[in-house]
């Protein structure tokens, strides 16, 4: 007699073989997203550091190409690892990265980097035991943690990014100054190498050329 499939079994948490279609899942996952929001958007078929290209047509006309690099999780905790290649890959070609956390299958959701960010994450603190993201000769390696979609942390409580969950519409194109300090980010005062996302109501405006400063570059 063949047994009856649950409803439910459908959202349980995948089996282990099930786990390697987890990076395919959140780049489609980020896919319809962009699809959505009027992206034209698509997997790449050769894994070369890029798995998903995106394409804006502005109101002028004008053409916008983005880059992204998705890595899943199905766990609370992740450490992303990139080498010294994509490292150096996502300012000098302006890769977004975008990390999918699927531990909840009703409720997935992506935190979003974009290069500039990812920049100031790294800029400076090289040196620094405060620094979110602390690279090595040979690459990087991100901790972030999600206790819930409302507090996402990179390496400790320091560095809040919650307020990037979902923010696709603070992707980088190709053609944006990934080393200019994004004017929804600011470095705090009372701490060195730690930076915070700003509210809505904090942001200044984009006209504002005071609020438009460069991040150091990486060595």
């Amino acid at each position: 007699m063949t047994k009856r499939l649950k409803v439910d079994d459908a959202f349980d948490k995948p089996t282990p073989p099930m786990t390697t279609h987890l990076g395919r899942a959140g780049e489609y996952f980020v896919a319809a997203q962009l699809l959505r929001m009027g992206y034209n958007t698509s997997p790449l078929p050769v894994n070369t550091g890029v798995d998903l290209l995106a394409h804006w047509t502005t109101k002028s006309g004008e053409s916008r190409v983005f880059l992204l690099q998705v890595k899943s999780t199905a766990l609370r905790r992740t450490t992303v690892r990139l080498n010294k290649t994509q490292l150096d890959r996502i300012t000098a070609q302006g890769v977004n990265l975008v990390v999918v956390f699927w531990y909840d299958p009703h409720r997935p959701f992506a935190v979003v980097l974009p290069p500039a960010l990812f920049n100031m994450l790294t800029s400076g603190g090289f040196n620094s035991p405060a620094a979110p993201i602390r690279s090595r000769p040979d690459g990087a390696a991100i901790v972030l943690m999600a206790h819930t979609q409302e507090h996402v942390f990179i390496r400790n409580r320091r560095t809040d990014v919650a307020l990037m969950v979902n923010r696709f519409d603070r992707l980088a194109a190709t053609d944006d100054d990934h080393h200019e300090i994004p004017d929804y980010a600011a470095w705090t005062s009372d701490v060195e190498g730690v930076l915070r996302i700003l509210p809505e109501e904090d942001t200044p405006s984009p006209t504002s050329a005071s609020s438009r400063r460069r991040a150091p570059r990486r060595a």
